[in-house]
């Protein structure tokens, strides 16, 4: 794929239209007067065609610190992280949010904490659940499993991504291929987003136990601010053995 055919292309096509002017030509009807309409409160009113409609907000939990990562179960229920506290909530429609566990290892300060979950796409029969957290020496990803209502500590699938007290990155999702994408921050140093030695400022795919897992895509270094994908040969990332991927669509 050429370089040409990676950036990201917007056409924007106008279209003009002229009436002829001349005796008995129809003048344009006058504009109908504006009207004005107020939603219910705890309604979103969106504008559409024919007619407006209104999408119902329902405020389900209340009073926690500093929510961070959200993440939802098979059964419409979610679990949230807890940044500061190390911890997981369960949260429903139906009960209070209740604790679930907290995340061995987790140091927070200034960004860092406990930050993004993911749940596994086999949770039915895996009942795993990931966390990306910072600890006292790096940002890193857990294996967890819920069992029941207890969330269980389990291997650390990636370390060794640079911490900071800002820029830790932290999101984490799964993809229509099955696989987890990880975002991490560049901790204050910008210049990692283009160290193909560095994990920092990148988005890293890898496997439940992870592995990393090589993409085909236009290959460029991640800019700093659009991250690209980065993979290794071997699951602990080495150093030495660290490529980067990506679109670059600044």
């Amino acid at each position: 794929m050429s370089k040409r055919a990676c950036s990201m292309l917007v056409i924007i096509a106008a279209t003009t239209g002229c009436a002829g002017a001349g005796d008995g030509a129809a003048s344009a009807p006058a504009p109908a007067p504006a009207t004005s309409s107020t939603s219910p409160p705890g309604t979103v009113a969106t504008s559409g065609s024919p007619r407006a409609s209104t999408a119902a907000v329902t405020t389900i939990a209340t009073g926690l610190a500093v929510p961070w990562g959200l993440a939802f179960l098979p059964d419409g229920s979610a679990l949230v992280t807890l940044r500061d506290q190390a911890e997981v909530r369960h949260v429903s429609q139906s009960a209070r949010p209740v604790s679930v566990g907290r995340v061995p290892g987790v140091v927070p300060g200034g960004e860092g904490g406990l930050l993004g979950i993911a749940v596994s796409p086999r949770f039915a029969s895996d009942q795993a659940v990931f966390v990306y957290f910072t600890s006292g020496n790096d940002n890193r990803v857990m294996r967890m499993t819920l069992d029941g209502n207890t969330l269980r500590p389990g291997p650390v699938i990636i370390d060794g991504i640079p911490k900071a007290d800002h820029h830790d990155g932290g999101r984490l999702a799964f993809g229509p291929d099955g696989f987890l994408y990880i975002s991490t921050g560049d901790a204050g140093n910008r210049p990692a987003a283009q160290d193909r030695s560095s994990l920092g400022g990148k988005t890293l795919r890898v496997t439940t136990d992870g592995d990393p897992v090589r993409i085909s895509m236009c290959h460029c270094l991640a800019c700093q601010r659009r991250t690209g994908s980065a993979f290794g040969m071997q699951a602990r990332w080495p150093k030495d053995r660290v490529a980067v991927t990506g679109r670059h669509t600044e």
